[in-house]
């Protein structure tokens, strides 16, 4: 196997770490995975990059899921929290729907249609709902629901 597989496949394992750890955390309250999720989160594309993109929608899901549990560090909270704000509100997401300049919300022909794109439009949809589930920005919630939408709808090959 080659470094960049190696690399790959230790990032997806700990992805899966980290989710685990958050959710037996929940489940147990145990320090022991608190400290875990505490001590690698910040390994994470989403946090080290600041993009909260359509790549990693579990772990992403999973660490704001953590954000509102009880007995987290609040400075991790509020990290998680800014960070994913941050990004949603950015350019690549709200930001290109507000300005009708996201390239995913055009026609899209059927022979273009495949996997790759109706999953990455898909989790996409899925970046932008969860900040109403999670209580991010209650005044764009209609915003946040709307572009998700047309992102799915995109994903059919229908006009966006």
């Amino acid at each position: 196997m080659d470094t960049a597989t190696t690399n790959a496949y230790n990032y997806d394992r700990n992805s899966l770490r980290v989710r685990a750890a958050v959710y037996l955390y929940d489940l147990t309250g145990q320090s022991a995975y608190r400290t875990y999720v505490e001590s690698t989160y910040t390994n994470f594309l989403a946090i080290s990059s600041g993009w909260w993109g359509p790549y990693e929608t579990p772990v992403q899901d999973a660490l704001l899921f953590y954000s509102t549990l009880p007995g987290v560090t609040p400075a991790v909270a509020t990290n998680l929290r800014n960070s994913k704000q941050g990004s949603i509100n950015g350019g690549d997401f709200v930001g290109a729907w507000n300005a009708g300049t996201d390239p995913y919300r055009a026609y899209v022909p059927d022979w273009l249609i495949i996997g790759a794109i109706t999953r990455r439009n898909a989790a996409g949809a899925c970046c932008l709902p969860n900040r109403n589930t999670y209580g991010l920005n209650p005044g764009q919630a209609a915003t946040y629901r709307a572009a998700a939408e047309g992102s799915c709808i995109t994903s059919m090959g229908e006009p966006g």
